[in-house]
């Protein structure tokens, strides 16, 4: 996470660790991936979503698409 933050330029890795906990908290994850404009290094703050992969175990709590 704080080589995908610093490849961005995300002043403080801390908030972003926080906030992707914050997000996921619930759902125990096993593993999370970070995709996207993000992990190719080419965020824009303010501009760029950011995009994560959640693999949990057992059954999604949300419906597939």
């Amino acid at each position: 996470m704080y080589e995908v933050a610093k490849r961005n330029n995300i002043k403080e890795p801390s908030q972003l660790i926080q906030a992707i906990n914050k997000a996921i908290r619930d759902l125990n994850p096993i593993a999370v991936f970070i995709i996207g404009s993000m992990a190719r290094g080419e965020f824009v703050l303010g501009m760029s979503d950011i995009d994560l992969v959640v693999i949990v175990s057992g059954e999604s709590p949300f419906r597939l698409r």
